[in-house]
């Protein structure tokens, strides 16, 4: 079985949000070292890929051992993010594509992600909410060099829907991502509920 190179897309400029989202904090941790964290529970083959605010982004991570790369074309999109990660990594691993801007996702989703990835080894396993497939996605390494391809605003949601891929349903609750100051009000208030719970 080939070895899990876990991706962080964390690159993106948080325009919308006016201050970098990477940088945000929920439960006195940031958002980007949340999900590094959490990416070192499942795989010692961690790369970030970073680009807006990159000096203070780098400063939250540089102590976890993870490979940290910057997308010098972040302002083009996720795309770029993707590809520029995807060719830092080991030729021979599959790729884990994770977002640093959905804190609400439980390690046990990633962990049952896997769980199927060893089990359908050429499938692309995806999260399955509000009726589609998309990321957080394994993705085997036969589609390394479409991964590679992307480029702009395109993810790999094309990907995911032109070949046979596996959902494993996400609640919609844990789906929420953070674009503005709204989204992060509302997430500080569901994990303040789910605290008192």
């Amino acid at each position: 079985m080939s070895n899990l190179s876990i991706i962080i897309l964390a690159a993106g400029s948080s325009n919308r949000l006016g201050t970098p989202k990477q940088l945000l904090k929920l439960n006195n941790t940031t958002l980007l070292e949340s999900i590094t964290t959490k990416a070192l529970q499942l795989s010692l083959d961690v790369t970030v890929v970073l680009g807006g605010s990159f000096h203070k982004c780098y400063e939250v991570i540089k102590h976890l051992d993870v490979n940290i790369v910057k997308n010098e074309n972040f302002e083009t999109g996720m795309g770029s993010s993707i590809a520029t990660a995807v060719s830092a990594t080991s030729s021979s691993n599959d790729f884990f594509i994770l977002l640093c801007d959905q804190p609400l996702i439980p390690l046990e989703h990633y962990k049952k992600m896997i769980e199927i990835h060893k089990q359908k080894e050429d499938q692309i396993v995806a999260s399955s909410y509000a009726l589609k497939l998309t990321v957080p996605a394994i993705f085997p390494n036969k589609y390394k060099e479409e991964l590679m391809k992307l480029h702009g605003d395109k993810g790999a949601k094309n990907i995911i829907k032109n070949n046979e891929a596996l959902g494993i349903d996400l609640e919609k609750k844990y789906a929420k991502d953070i674009d503005t100051k709204e989204n992060y009000e509302e997430i500080q208030a569901l994990m303040k509920e789910s605290s008192k719970l």
